[in-house]
């Protein structure tokens, strides 16, 4: 590992990091708010850090393991400067809960302690947002964006950040990329918020919402989240917004090109991804009518954007959908687990790893009747390497062996199994509320400290694709020259 290498890059990163505190300085400043200080503070401290970090490393070659290091120490990091002013300014009783507010931001998760929003300062309420803003496309991604010259470097800290089976290049160089990712992210933003604008919400929390939306967090203004506003066209946009934030970016960059629909259409991931929200909606919609007597066109408004909003892992709310019945309650959970679309800000396992693992078992049953059989499993009509296909099926297992590790701690700390249940797949696929009291009318306040530091980590692994953080945990990575145990 070559250390020196990895604490330059994070210096630049954490430089970068802090300066963005300075926009919640400016907000609370124009308001006259008291938390104006805790972000100077906060901004300060992360910018110092990052000058020391940058003072003692020096500028080589990346390789994986020099990526793996940056990416998930510049999450963590930014997690833990990311909750100082939440700390400083008393908005949160203790550090641990300013770190885990900060945490569920940038990993867009939308887990949140705090008891009650609405009294908070507006300085506190952006930086929640724009700290999901920032996460949903990957500040790392931002910085390889921004900073010229980093080469190789570049693409290995690109490929480490990047959500999803397969990270894609649509440029030839990986600088290019990052920069139509953001350029693609940022008007869709722009266009959501003109949009709220129309429907008269206010410019802050149009900004708020739309920072939230984009990143697929779902941090609010409002203690009730979406349901607050009472508007079935709010409702209407944000669901549009949370569909096109759930897709692979890379399908909104190919229909911008093109001008045409069939990057969409000839997309089978898309189609999958579509398929399922449509199916889902309908049987929880369904079952409200059926179950708590709603009128159909209620039921359908309820139940499409609560599953939209699970399935693309925002977590925004339009109702108390923990006092839902059980088979919406169950859809719901399933949902956390599958996740958008990969290379989008969305969280979960990934629409394209559920196809690759249907599609492999199914190929296996054909092999128990055709045993001579050569099968391919085949994404978009062409052949996956063998080596997609076990990374897959390996980020499915892990991912299912941290969710059973995670339900029990949190059975341990006396939560009832679907509560423990929902609250780790909802920090694992970062969605953020779960059921009963960490449900959409609830919050993670009442959580002993130590559940939520587990929870906290739940969040960075899920968000950070599982392996890129289980690597380092491997004392051949940390080696100064290693090879390949047998």
């Amino acid at each position: 590992m070559n250390v020196r290498a990895v604490c330059r890059i994070l210096g630049s990163v954490l430089r970068i990091f802090g300066a963005t505190m300075l926009v919640p300085f400016v907000v609370a400043l124009v308001a006259r708010e008291s938390d104006a200080s805790s972000f100077a503070i906060g901004a300060a401290a992360c910018i110092l850090a990052g000058v020391v970090l940058r003072h003692c490393g020096k500028d080589d070659d990346i390789r994986p393991r020099e990526a793996f290091s940056i990416v998930t120490f510049s999450w963590l990091l930014a997690g833990l400067f990311g909750g100082l002013p939440f700390w400083l300014s008393k908005s949160l009783p203790t550090y641990v809960d300013g770190v885990f507010e900060a945490i569920s931001g940038i990993t867009t998760a939308g887990a949140t302690v705090f008891a009650r929003v609405e009294g908070v300062p507006k300085a506190t309420i952006l930086w929640r947002s724009l700290l999901h803003w920032l996460g949903g496309m990957g500040f790392v991604v931002l910085f390889v964006a921004v900073l010229p010259r980093l080469g190789v470097g570049g693409r290995r800290l690109f490929e480490a950040e990047a959500p999803g089976p397969v990270s894609e290049r649509l440029k030839p160089r990986i600088r290019q990329t990052a920069g139509v990712l953001w350029g693609i992210y940022v008007g869709l933003t722009a266009a959501l918020i003109l949009l709220l604008l129309l429907g008269k919400m206010s410019l802050f929390e149009a900004v708020v919402h739309a920072f939230s939306t984009l990143g697929t967090g779902g941090f609010s203004s409002r203690n009730l989240s979406i349901e607050s506003f009472n508007s079935p066209y709010v409702e209407l946009v944000l669901l549009v917004f949370m569909v096109l934030s759930g897709v692979n970016f890379a399908v909104h960059y190919r229909f911008l090109r093109t001008g045409t629909r069939r990057g969409f259409w000839c997309n089978e991931e898309f189609l999958v991804y579509l398929g399922i929200l449509f199916v889902c909606s309908f049987l929880v919609s369904l079952d409200l009518w059926a179950e708590l007597g709603i009128r159909p066109s209620e039921a359908m408004r309820l139940g499409s954007f609560q599953v939209v909003s699970i399935m693309t892992t925002t977590g925004y709310s339009s109702a108390d959908f923990s006092a839902w019945p059980s088979l919406s309650k169950l859809i719901l959970l399933l949902l956390m687990f599958v996740g958008g679309s990969g290379g989008s800000t969305a969280g979960g396992i990934k629409v394209a790893r559920v196809i690759v693992a249907a599609k492999y078992i199914y190929r296996e049953l054909l092999r128990l009747v055709h045993p001579r059989a050569i099968r391919h499993v085949t994404l978009d009509g062409q052949a996956l390497d063998e080596k997609v296909v076990s990374a897959a099926l390996g980020f499915i297992t892990a991912y299912m062996i941290l969710f059973m590790l995670g339900t029990l701690a949190m059975a341990g700390f006396g939560l009832e199994p679907l509560i423990a249940m929902s609250s780790v797949a909802a920090a694992l696929g970062n969605v953020g509320p779960g059921f009963g009291p960490l449900g959409p009318h609830g919050n993670y306040a009442t959580l002993p400290q130590a559940a939520k530091v587990l929870l906290s980590g739940l969040m960075l692994v899920g968000r950070l694709e599982i392996f890129t953080v289980l690597v380092l945990l491997l004392p051949v990575t940390w080696r100064r020259r290693s090879t390949v145990p047998r």
